[in-house]
């Protein structure tokens, strides 16, 4: 937050007590908040990068923002980071496939998504996002992305790295710099053929059971200092 502020701490601190706020109102996410957006598998948490960040993926071509609202795909990523953070992760690595799914929705960019989704890596959760990789990226996304570009903050934009295809590479070398092509699945371009798509809706019962052994120990702790204090 100290960060992301610039080392002003009321600003990191008004910052913070609205994160926290955020995080309160939306999560944990229950299947009646995300269930929909986690049915169409247009996100999941893939292996580490290779730097070691967690990684998210968002298949563009499933998105359907006609019959499901953006914002619920906004909750389903913070989902997804909040999942990442629990266990283990620093930082994010995101991926955006936006290659054509045959059968797919297969809808032009989600503006509103897009600009909401931001907002939220920049607002709640400030310096996670490492990178967000877009491929392929095609010549005439210059025009979508000065649109686009227009609703991140600098410092947002500045990680955005826009990775064009050669010819009919389905996954740019330049992807590779940052995550091992064995470690990305088929189903996004890469070469593990043998790891099936994570299911995020395991992730909704594995969420449950951290937040639970969360409480649990924060109990546990609050009856313990309380015994000791009255004896």
């Amino acid at each position: 937050f100290l960060i992301a502020r610039k080392g002003n701490i009321k600003a990191a601190t008004d910052m913070m007590r609205n994160s926290i706020q955020w995080r309160e109102e939306n999560l944990p996410a229950t299947h009646a908040s995300i269930g929909d957006a986690l049915s169409l598998n247009c996100l999941f948490i893939g292996k580490p990068a290779i730097d070691g960040t967690a990684t998210l993926y968002f298949r563009s071509a499933l998105f359907d923002s006609r019959k499901i609202p953006s914002e619920q795909f906004v909750l389903c990523a913070a989902h997804g980071v909040e999942y990442a953070i629990k266990n283990g992760a620093v930082a994010m690595t995101v991926m955006v496939d936006i290659s054509q799914i045959p059968g797919a929705p297969n809808l032009n960019a989600d503006i509103k998504f897009i600009q909401k989704f931001a907002q939220v890596m920049s607002d709640v959760y400030p310096e996670r996002l490492r990178r967000l990789l877009v491929y392929p990226f095609p010549w005439y996304g210059k025009a979508i992305w000065s649109l686009i570009s227009m609703f991140l903050d600098t410092r947002t934009k500045d990680k955005v790295i826009l990775v064009a295809a050669k010819g009919e590479e389905r996954l740019p070398s330049e992807v590779c710099n940052y995550v091992n092509p064995y470690d990305i699945p088929a189903a996004v371009g890469g070469k593990d053929k043998k790891t099936p798509l994570p299911n995020m809706q395991n992730t909704m019962i594995q969420s449950a059971v951290i937040n639970n052994k969360v409480t649990t120990s924060t109990t546990t702790s609050t009856s313990t200092s309380t015994t000791t204090t009255t004896t």
